[in-house]
């Protein structure tokens, strides 16, 4: 069987339209042929056929994706669009027909495409999903693209995967999705200190006292959004130490946990100051005294010497006793000996010749 295809039938069908005598005969003759229903790629080989009301054979050719023999039986190879030549050269009685052309399109072949739903978990890498594509004899090209896009994205979040074949003759799709989830991240919070009666710490003087565990792919504090952080703790008092809550960090790939921190109200430091400290002997323990400021602080007075007395120099120790303020103070409580009267007496008396 011989074929005929290509511009060969271009050439062909030119030919036999031209006007005028190309055989030797003058009578006329008309080619039928049935219209060709469309195909689709893989589907078998079938048989065209046209008569002509001379009798006399129809030859075929065709254009595109197939092949025909002379015996009328086509071939498809591939998708597309085919045109089906149907001419009859004349003889010494018919002059040559006026080709038909037939047209149909083969259909691309719809094959099985898989795709999977995917769950991973955000590391800093690009996320692809694998597709494969089969019933279609040989290995497919099936290309995956992500909300649109051919780049396997890397970033957290969730994304329609569309895996479709790429081939001439076979054609499919699948769908599924992506989900990156964000990684894990801890954030700790510090310790913040103030002074009894000091105002509570904004919320951005806590920020240099987070740190982080969980950051992944050389990433860093930098991946933090930290301008809407917020700590709560219960209201600032007395000297205690009090639970900081962190909130409101935002990471676009991570999913932040926390751990409580610590604000720490230590005792204010206060002012004393001693007296007193200059004291005659009187027989009696002697006592500074001390002032504070602020005013009205309980001061713990100690000495070197227990309950000073007897005339002399004692260091004097004054300490602030109080929940919610410190403080100290030395000095020198010093005693001065007590002023004594010398009464003499006997002084007049009469000579016996002995000591008197």
């Amino acid at each position: 069987k011989r074929y005929i295809t290509g511009t060969l039938v271009i050439a062909t069908a030119m030919l036999f339209a031209l006007p005028g005598k190309v055989s030797a005969g003058d009578t006329a003759q008309t080619i039928s042929a049935d219209d060709i229903v469309n195909k689709t790629y893989g589907d078998a080989a079938f048989s065209v056929a046209a008569t002509s009301d001379s009798g006399l054979t129809v030859s075929y050719a065709a254009q595109g994706p197939a092949r025909v023999d002379t015996a009328g039986e086509l071939t498809i190879t591939g998708a597309g669009t085919v045109k089906v030549f149907f001419f009859q050269n004349g003889d010494a009685t018919y002059a040559a027909a006026t080709p038909v052309v037939k047209t149909f399109t083969v259909a691309q072949k719809t094959v099985s495409v898989t795709v999977a739903d995917s769950t991973v978990t955000y590391d800093g890498t690009a996320k692809s999903v694998s597709a494969s594509a089969t019933g279609g004899g040989n290995a497919l090209t099936v290309d995956v693209t992500y909300d649109d896009s051919a780049a396997a994205p890397s970033a957290a979040g969730t994304y329609a995967v569309k895996a479709t074949v790429n081939d001439t003759n076979y054609k499919g799709e699948d769908t599924a999705t992506l989900t990156i989830n964000a990684a894990a991240l801890t954030a700790t919070l510090g310790t913040k200190t103030i002074s009894y009666g000091a105002d509570a710490p904004a919320a951005a003087d806590w920020v240099s006292t987070l740190t982080y565990s969980g950051f992944v792919n050389g990433e860093d504090a930098s991946a933090v959004t930290t301008a809407n952080l917020a700590v709560a703790h219960a209201a600032v008092g007395d000297v205690a130490d009090l639970v900081a809550t962190p909130s409101g960090l935002t990471a676009s790939n991570y999913s932040i946990s926390y751990v409580n921190g610590t604000l720490k109200v230590e005792k204010a430091t206060a002012t004393v100051t001693l007296a007193s400290l200059a004291q005659d002997y009187n027989g009696n323990a002697r006592a500074a005294t001390a002032t504070t400021d602020p005013a009205g602080l309980t001061v713990d007075l100690t000495y070197s010497t227990a309950d000073p007395t007897n005339a002399g120099s004692y260091t004097v120790t004054g300490t602030i006793n109080e929940d919610n303020y410190e403080g100290t103070a030395t000095g020198t409580l010093v005693i001065s000996p007590a002023a004594a009267t010398v009464t003499l007496g006997s002084l007049t008396q009469t000579y016996t010749g002995s000591a008197l």
